[in-house]
């Protein structure tokens, strides 16, 4: 499955809003998907790059979205990078409001709410996207890369 799809249909119905054919169905279910898109394109970069036996369940399980989160801050933590610990506080922030969207249906989500989901989904691909490690630019995936070639994955 191309996580990607997630953000897109999110896109999609942001549209639809627009046009009035939906409102805070449409701000909810948008909030959501971005939020699985960047947790999936996240997961899966850890499960291509960290081959280690047991990563699969440890991030695929219902405790899953803590790992990942957690998983980012030690791997911040190794390359001492402020911005990927950064990214951990914004994808926890975008989780919450993900728990908002989808559980507290006595609280009002509005357009504003999906805007900051938008801004948290850009901010955190951004700082994946541009990684500053053992004196290099590169991806998350290229950060994990380095550290299993060199031994230095984070244990978990």
């Amino acid at each position: 499955m191309n996580a990607r799809e997630f953000k897109e249909v999110a896109e999609f119905l942001m549209e639809k809003s627009t046009a009035g054919a939906f409102e805070e169905g449409a701000y909810r279910t948008s909030i959501s998907r971005l939020y699985y898109y960047i947790f999936l394109e996240i997961r899966d970069t850890i499960l291509f790059s960290d081959p280690r036996t047991g990563m699969r369940n440890k991030l695929r399980g219902g405790k899953a979205h803590r790992s990942v989160r957690e998983y980012l801050r030690k791997v911040g933590h190794t390359i001492n990078n402020e911005d990927l610990k950064d990214a951990t506080e914004l994808l926890y922030s975008l989780h919450e409001l993900r728990k908002d969207a989808d559980y507290e249906t006595g609280k009002l989500i509005r357009r504003e709410d999906v805007e900051r989901a938008i801004a948290y989904v850009e901010e955190i691909k951004n700082i994946l996207d541009g990684l500053e490690y053992n004196g290099t630019l590169g991806s998350l995936e290229d950060v994990l890369t380095y550290l299993r070639i060199n031994g230095q994955l984070p244990r978990m």
